[in-house]
């Protein structure tokens, strides 16, 4: 059983200045550049588009790494990141140019289904509704269906497949309260020297990175895209004690990007970003799933920007690095919840591809968090 404690808190603990035990002064770090994907629902669509740019002006294909050292995701940017390091990019731009809208990913569970089928008569729409009030306070975990995400990632994450590059995933576990960090390990020789490289300035590192195995993939992934509530948390089992199996949902409740080690690998940062500056977000929300979604990406954008100012103070006297991003210079289309609307999906598939071919632009704090409201 899952006990109910604050996912807010839980996120509040997790925005802190990144783990400095035993710090890290090897130059070894220097010149490296960590790609890194954050979270945020269908707005992963900008991201691949961005990525097929990325593609196109290293002038590499499928089979080749992009050139960077590192790649580390969260959230939907854990699947990307997954395509990524494993060098599938025609894969990835098929998947979000047609897969993800025909699997209707954000699907309601088959007891709750009545409440969005207009053919449902008043008896079916009260007990499903009911079924869905009494239960979230009883024995529902989550309120949508997982079988069209299993089937997706059964279909386009092949664990055989080569990992040209270290990959780090970040997760949730809420058994423990804590963020978890994966590792899926490079297997090809140049990603091997990388990964050789990150251990080392790893080791001295207080957080524990757990590895991915082939049988755990399918479901790392998955867990560091399970949004709260709205999907059941995915139970995998501990590392010590096989036996025990932990929940785990979305990793941009305790960190929308694993920063951390990519700010102790690399001294170069190139985070896609899915937010226009703030002053050009003005969102309207329809229905309670758009307001619990858009509360969860307001919760990953802060965090995102907090992990960012401090990671600049850390700079200044421990780490110190450069961040390149790009970003919509106007809200995307449409809510993240709507994986169904290939029309939206390709406008940010569209948008990320431009803004990549314009290049990456120089990171700038938003003003309207100064140091003096963190400390």
């Amino acid at each position: 059983m899952i006990s109910r404690k604050s996912f807010v808190a839980l996120a509040a603990s997790a925005a802190t200045v990144p783990a400095l035990a035993g710090q890290v002064t090897n130059t070894k770090r220097t010149g490296r550049r960590a790609l890194v994907l954050i979270g945020g629902a269908n707005r992963g669509a900008y991201a691949a588009g961005a990525i097929q740019a990325l593609v196109e002006i290293q002038g590499i294909r499928d089979g080749e790494p992009l050139h960077f050292d590192m790649v580390c995701g969260s959230s939907i940017g854990a699947l990307n990141g997954f395509m990524v390091a494993t060098a599938q990019y025609s894969a990835l731009a098929a998947l979000w140019r047609g897969a993800v809208s025909s699997r209707k990913v954000f699907r309601l569970k088959p007891q709750f289904a009545a409440i969005t089928d207009p053919q449902s008569g008043v008896l079916d729409l009260g007990l499903a509704a009911f079924r869905l009030s009494t239960g979230l306070v009883n024995n529902v975990t989550g309120i949508l269906d997982p079988t069209p995400i299993e089937a997706l990632l059964a279909e386009y994450v092949d664990p055989a497949v080569a990992t040209q590059m270290p990959f780090y995933i970040a997760t949730t576990n809420i058994t423990t309260q804590s963020s978890q960090l994966f590792v899926r390990r490079a297997t090809t020789s140049d990603g091997k020297e990388k990964q050789a490289i990150n251990d080392a300035l790893l080791a001295t590192s207080a957080k524990h990175i757990r590895a991915v195995n082939d049988d755990l993939l399918r479901r790392v992934l998955f867990a560091s895209a399970a949004i709260p509530i709205l999907f059941d948390p995915i139970l995998i089992p501990r590392e010590d004690e096989p036996q025990v199996l932990d929940a785990y949902v979305d990793g941009g409740v305790t960190q929308n990007v694993p920063i951390d080690v990519a700010l102790k690998c690399a001294d170069t940062l190139n985070v896609i970003l899915f937010a226009p500056p703030p002053s050009d977000v003005n969102e309207t929300y329809d229905n309670a799933l758009d307001i619990g979604l858009g509360m969860f990406t307001t919760m990953q954008t802060r965090t995102l920007v907090y992990q960012l100012r401090l990671a600049y103070a850390v700079g200044k006297t421990h780490l110190p690095f450069t961040p390149y991003v790009i970003r919509p210079k106007h809200e995307l289309p449409g809510h993240g919840a709507d994986f169904n609307n290939q029309t939206n999906l390709e406008t940010m598939w569209q948008l990320g591809y431009a803004d990549m071919s314009r290049g990456w632009a120089l990171f700038v704090p938003p003003p309207d968090l100064p140091f003096s409201s963190i400390y």
